[in-house]
């Protein structure tokens, strides 16, 4: 084991260990005369507290290791102290680590102040301690970043393909104001035009309806005849009657006049018309 007054290698039958902090020490750091040297074998190796938890300071300018004489240990006080396992060891609290102090690692004549027990770790093993709880939070946070960066990469995917239907939509409105517009123009236009065709249009009523008239003949012949118009088939563009068929028409019947349908003629000149 190590004292961790004087950092040197002590034998089991040579060390002392803290009833507090379980720290071990060198029997020479403490002062300890042969006497009481000869004596550790039948006394527990134990002491009431080190000068770690005494929280003793130190002088000034001085290197060297703290050291007390310290009162014989009578038997009925050292009954009362707790069993201690003799094999203690930093493992037990630093753990297992690849950066632990072995032969070459340790200065036989190093002279540096003690370090606290619960505080005693190299450089090596307290860098390689922070190097894996830094490597286990970059690693935590490097899963958080490339996490982000997927919910970046989808949330810009879903902007560009609502971005793409919004111009789509908006194109979509432009054609349907122009065909708005079209459709209008289109109805003005069809409205002229039935406008235009009725004034070559004429409607003729009173004529008596027969089952198989043919209405051109009847035009050509009764109308024109006596009403002393010269007209071809050319001047015609169609004749017909207006509105459904009667099926019970009786020509007999004086009442039956007011169930004539009327003759509609169109010709192919207005001129035609207002003869």
């Amino acid at each position: 084991m190590i004292c961790l007054a004087c950092h040197k290698f002590t034998r089991p039958e040579e060390q002392l260990n803290c009833s507090v902090c379980k720290g071990c020490y060198h029997y020479k750091c403490y002062n300890i005369s042969a006497y009481y040297k000869e004596n550790l074998s039948s006394l527990k190796k134990e002491l009431e507290e080190c000068h770690s938890c005494n929280r003793v300071t130190r002088r000034k300018e001085d290197h060297t290791s703290y050291r007390r004489q310290l009162t014989p240990l009578s038997t009925a006080a050292s009954s009362k102290r707790r069993s201690v396992d003799t094999n203690m060891s930093c493992d037990e609290v630093l753990g297992t680590s690849d950066g632990g102090v072995n032969d070459c690692q340790v200065d036989n004549n190093s002279t540096t102040n003690p370090t606290p027990p619960a505080a005693a770790i190299t450089y090596d093993q307290f860098g390689a301690l922070f190097d894996c709880k830094l490597s286990k939070l970059s690693t935590d946070i490097r899963a958080d970043i490339t996490h982000l960066r997927e919910c970046l990469d989808a949330l810009n995917t879903k902007l560009a393909d609502y971005d793409r239907r919004i111009k789509s939509l908006e194109s979509v409105e432009k054609e349907n104001n122009v065909l708005k517009v079209t459709v209008a123009a289109l109805k003005s236009r069809l409205n002229s035009q039935a406008q235009i065709a009725l004034g070559n249009e004429l409607e003729i009523s009173g004529l008596e309806e027969t089952p198989n008239e043919k209405p051109t003949h009847l035009v050509l012949i009764t109308v024109a005849a006596k009403l002393g118009i010269e007209l071809q088939d050319m001047d015609l563009n169609y004749a017909h009657r207006a509105g459904p068929k009667n099926q019970n028409i009786n020509t007999n019947v004086s009442g039956n006049r007011k169930l004539l349908r009327s003759l509609m003629v169109a010709f192919t000149r207005r001129g035609l018309a207002l003869c």
